[in-house]
C-alpha cells in the first residue's frame, strides 16, 4: 500500500503553472506536517481544494501509522493532486527542518508563539526556518481562537489566520487590532473526504431492529470552566430515564473522540450495562474501533452533542441535530436540550427538523463555497508573499 501511494503521489509533483502574462512561472509550494487525526480533519480538505485548483503546489508530510489506522486515507489522496511524502511521526517531529525551509509557506491548525503551551520540535524548526504559517481554526470552540486561556499569546507567527466565523459572544482578551488584520473569516470547512466505513455485518443487524439511532456526543469534563463533571452527570441521568422510557430507540454514546478518559468515570459503564438500548463507542475496541465522528454518523438519524464542532459535523452531514445544555451564543438557533422533556420532543420532531435553513448553517456557510473562500485567500497570501530567506 505504501509503494503504491509513493509511486502515485510521486506523479503528481507539477511545478509549472501559468502567470497572469502567460508565462510559465515555478509554483508555489504549501506544505503541511500532518502526524494526527485532528491535524488531518481540519487541514486536508483545504489541501485537496488548493491542490485541485491548480495554483499552487500541496505538499503533504504524512504519518505512516495513519495509513494503518484509518485506511481510508490512501484511497482519498491517490484520487488527490496533493503529493503525499509519507514518514514516521519520529522523523515529523525531528528531521521536518528541511522540509519546512523547502516550502514557501506552511499551513497547520497551531502556532508556535501565540499557542506555545506545548514544547513540539517541529515548532521550533518552523521559527528557525522562517517559512511563513498559514493558521486555520480546527475546533468550534477553541484557545487562541474564540477562548482565552492563561497560556495564549497576543503575538502570532502566522500571517494569515482562518476563522470559521465571526465572534459572536464578547472577543477574548487577546485579539487585537495585529490579530484581526491577519484574520479571514471562511465558513466551516471541515468537509469530509473519508469513504464510509465497513461495519461488521453482524454488529450492523444487531442495531437494524431499533426504530430509531440517536448519536450523543458529550465534552470532556474538567476540561475547561464552561464544562463539569455535574454536567455530564446531569446528562448520564437523563440518558437513563430516555433508554428505559424508549427500549425501541438506541443510544449511541460517544465520548469526545470516543476515548476512555472522556467518559467520566464509571457512570457510564453503569448505563451500558443497565440497558441493552445503549451503546458506548470505544475507539480502541470492539465495532467501533478507530472509527470517527463521520462514521459515527452513518449509523445515526438524529444527533445530540455538547457545544462543538462535532454538532457542526452533524448539521453538514445532513442530521437533525440539537444541542445539549447549551452555553455558546453561536450555536442559538438550534434546539436546546436540557431536560428529558426537551430530548423527548426533539426526536419526536426530527423528521421535520429543518436542515440547510437554520441560523447556525446560515452563520458558518455551505462546505463547497468556504473552500474555495480559503483556497483563495491562501493563494492570494502566498502569490504575494515574499519568501526570500
Amino acid at each position: 500500500m505504501l509503494w503504491q501511494l509513493a509511486l502515485i503521489t510521486s506523479l503528481k509533483t507539477f511545478d509549472i503553472t501559468v502567470n497572469q502574462m502567460g508565462h510559465p512561472v515555478k509554483k508555489k509550494r504549501l506544505t503541511c506536517l500532518i502526524a494526527h487525526a485532528p491535524h488531518l480533519e481540519c487541514c486536508l480538505p483545504i489541501l485537496d481544494r488548493v491542490a485541485a485548483r491548480g495554483h499552487v503546489g500541496v505538499d503533504l508530510v504524512l504519518n505512516r501509522r495513519m495509513l494503518t489506522t484509518d485506511p481510508e486515507i490512501s484511497s482519498v489522496l491517490e484520487n488527490s493532486a496533493i503529493n503525499t511524502i509519507v514518514r514516521s511521526r519520529s522523523y515529523i517531529e525531528l528531521f521536518s527542518y528541511c522540509s519546512l525551509r523547502r516550502a514557501d509557506a506552511v499551513l497547520s491548525y497551531g502556532d508556535p508563539i501565540a499557542l506555545n503551551n506545548r514544547f513540539r520540535l517541529k515548532d521550533r524548526y518552523l521559527l528557525a526556518s522562517k517559512t511563513p504559517s498559514i493558521f486555520v481554526q480546527h475546533g468550534l470552540i477553541q484557545e487562541g481562537v474564540n477562548l482565552d486561556s492563561d497560556w495564549v499569546g497576543t503575538k502570532w507567527y502566522a500571517d494569515l489566520i482562518l476563522w470559521w466565523s465571526e465572534q459572536t459572544q464578547t472577543p477574548p482578551a487577546f485579539i487585537n487590532d495585529a490579530i484581526k488584520t491577519k484574520a479571514k473569516v471562511v465558513g466551516f470547512i471541515k468537509k469530509n473526504l473519508m469513504p464510509p466505513c465497513d461495519f461488521p455485518t453482524e454488529f450492523l443487524k444487531s442495531i437494524e431492529k431499533f426504530e430509531k439511532r440517536i448519536l450523543v456526543c458529550t465534552s470532556i469534563p474538567r476540561r475547561n470552566k464552561r464544562f463539569t463533571e455535574d454536567r455530564l452527570t446531569q446528562l448520564y441521568r437523563m440518558l437513563d430515564d430516555y433508554c428505559r422510557r424508549h427500549p425501541e430507540h438506541l443510544i449511541l454514546l460517544r465520548p469526545h473522540r470516543a476515548r476512555k478518559a472522556s467518559m467520566g468515570g464509571d457512570a457510564v459503564k453503569v448505563l451500558s450495562d443497565t440497558h441493552e438500548n445503549l451503546m458506548v463507542m470505544d475507539r480502541h475496541s470492539g465495532p467501533f474501533a478507530y472509527s470517527t465522528m463521520h462514521h459515527s454518523l452513518q449509523l445515526s438519524d438524529a444527533v445530540v452533542a455538547h457545544a462543538s464542532s462535532a454538532v457542526l459535523d452533524a448539521l453538514y452531514t445532513d442530521q437533525p441535530t440539537a444541542v445539549l445544555q447549551n452555553d455558546w451564543e453561536g450555536l442559538d438557533g438550534l434546539p436546546n436540550i436540557v431536560d428529558l422533556v426537551g430530548l423527548d420532543e426533539f426526536i419526536a420532531a426530527s423528521d421535520d427538523f429543518d436542515i440547510k435553513h437554520n441560523h447556525v448553517r446560515t452563520r458558518f456557510g455551505e462546505i463547497e463555497t468556504n473552500l474555495d473562500r480559503a483556497a483563495k485567500q491562501i493563494e492570494t497570501y502566498m502569490l504575494a508573499c515574499d519568501t526570500a530567506r
